[in-house]
């Protein structure tokens, strides 16, 4: 690892070039591939988030922190940084949403959302649906 500073050549490489250095570790080069894609990141927390900057930052900096974690480890985009970061970003404002709900008056903790629950109704239904639409009486 080379330290912090952030090389001129580790700002001109490519994404992939970036990712890969990231990747074994620099952190100079993923703070580069960060400051290249910061600014789609916050703008996609910012509409997802519904304009709330503190929810975007925080959004964002958990996107940014586990980016890091996944490439460190050995995993997450080879070429293309944004996609990946937007995707994340994406699926973290809807878990934030989630929380909220969660922590709204009125509801138990934990009892927001069942997924067992909700399979033991769903499933049999799908099944009976697709018998039925296999044209087996």
């Amino acid at each position: 690892m080379r330290g912090n500073a952030v090389t001129p050549a580790e700002t001109t490489g490519s994404d992939a070039e970036l990712i890969g250095l990231a990747r074994s570790g620099d952190d100079a080069a993923y703070s580069a591939l960060v400051a290249r894609h910061r600014d789609a990141a916050m703008d996609m927390a910012a509409q997802r988030t519904g304009w709330v900057t503190d929810r975007a930052d925080d959004v964002v900096a958990a996107a940014v922190s586990r980016m890091r974690d996944t490439l460190r480890a050995g995993f997450g985009p080879v070429e293309a940084f944004r996609p990946y970061l937007l995707t994340l970003v994406c699926h973290l404002s809807h878990a934030s949403d989630l929380d909220e709900a969660c922590q709204a008056p009125g509801l138990v903790e934990g009892s927001f959302f069942d997924f067992q629950a909700a399979m033991s109704v769903v499933a049999p239904w799908f099944t009976q649906a697709e018998y039925a639409s296999s044209g087996a009486r």
